[in-house]
């Protein structure tokens, strides 16, 4: 972080189904709060008004508990397929410290 200096940190939200997911988006508070970064997180999945022996309703993309301040960003075609790119490389373990993707 003192090295990068990042501008925000772009993470997952603490949604309580996966705990990778989870341990990301506290690291990511953790390091916010550290160093004066604001953290955005993303929505992924999570199950809700599941009795006892069932999984719950599956909620894509929604927040656990939302405050009606969230901003919906819209991504662009070519975005996506920049990520794409970008994802291949990886696969392809062209990663270095300072790798690229295509914006």
């Amino acid at each position: 972080m003192e090295q990068v200096r990042p501008e925000a940190i772009a993470t997952l939200a603490y949604e309580g189904g996966h705990p990778d997911h989870d341990s990301c988006s506290l690291l990511a508070a953790r390091l916010g709060e550290r160093f004066a970064v604001p953290v955005w997180e993303t929505a992924v999945y999570s199950r809700q008004g599941g009795v006892e022996g069932g999984e719950g309703e599956l909620r894509v993309q929604r927040f656990l508990r939302e405050s009606g301040e969230e901003a919906v960003v819209e991504i662009s075609e070519a975005s996506w397929s920049a990520r794409g790119q970008c994802a291949r490389n990886i696969s392809r373990r062209v990663i270095s410290a300072d790798i690229r993707c295509p914006a």
